[in-house]
């Protein structure tokens, strides 16, 4: 969704729907190139999945992995494999009231 945020849907085989969105950061990056800032998004979003986060989470860590991208000059930041950096970015957001809604979570008939 860029400049809205993302978006996050899932239907489960037992026609469970999630979906979650969070928005975009609250601040505004200094762009320097918008060359691999959804890989980054999708990099830190399924590196956090693969850790054991919840989407909420994972959400969290892709839009702060993509802001760094678009403030480098290089496709990814290489603070994206700084966990802490990671962290403490999402905590300074959070305090700022940025935070993740789960829209849905229930049973869905076709």
């Amino acid at each position: 969704l860029g400049e809205e945020g993302a978006l996050y849907c899932q239907l489960s085989e037992d026609n469970t729907l999630l979906i979650v969105s969070v928005p975009a950061a609250p601040a505004t990056p200094v762009i320097r190139s918008v060359s691999g800032a959804g890989d980054s998004f999708l990099g830190g979003f399924l590196s956090s999945l693969c850790q054991g986060r919840s989407v909420p989470d994972a959400l969290k860590t892709g839009t702060v992995c993509a802001f760094w991208s678009l403030e480098s000059f290089k496709t990814i930041s290489s603070k994206v494999s700084r966990q802490n950096e990671i962290v403490k970015t999402v905590s300074e957001w959070e305090s700022k009231g940025w935070d993740t809604r789960v829209i849905y979570n229930g049973f869905y008939k076709f």
